[in-house]
This record gives C-alpha cells, structure tokens and sequence, in this order.
C-alpha cells in the first residue's frame, strides 16, 4: 500500500493501516491527521468510477473536503462546496 509522506504504512500482508502520528496524537488534531492520511488508507480500485465531494466540518478541528474522483482521492482544509456535508 502507498504511502502518504511516509507517515502510515500497511502491515504486511494485510490490508490494515497504521499511522504512528494518528495514534500519538490527543484532542481534535486526531481529526486533521485522520483525514490527511485517509488518501493512505483507500485502494484505488474501491474508488474507480466514483465521483462525489464530501465536507466535514468539524467543531475544533476546522472544515475538510473530500473529493472522489476518477480513481483518485483528496483531502485538503477547505469550506468548499460539497455534495454531502457532516457536522459535527
């Protein structure tokens, strides 16, 4: 599995994901993590065909845009509009 920035990595031979900072952070910056190593944690051929925009905004750790598109992921902080959007 790809990483992301070198910070998770999948155990070997197995889909499972680990990503040391996501598991040494407390408090809301667990979110800002979770969501930035995301694109890490989905194999392309699950997304293949998507295409949706997701937003989570989320009290005390800001507002995230997830896009699906064409086999591709991203995650950015952003208010952008989105086709779905969770409030938290």
């Amino acid at each position: 599995m790809a990483t992301t920035a070198g910070i998770g990595r999948a155990s070997p031979g197995t889909e499972k994901f680990s990503c040391t900072l996501c598991t040494a952070i407390i408090g809301p910056e667990i979110v800002t993590c979770w969501l930035t190593c995301t694109r890490a944690r989905v194999p392309p051929e699950r997304i293949e065909g998507m295409d949706a925009t997701y937003r989570f905004d989320l009290e005390g750790a800001g507002s995230w845009h997830v896009a699906v598109k064409d086999g591709k992921l991203t995650v950015r902080e952003s208010t952008d509009e989105a086709d779905r959007v969770i409030r938290s």
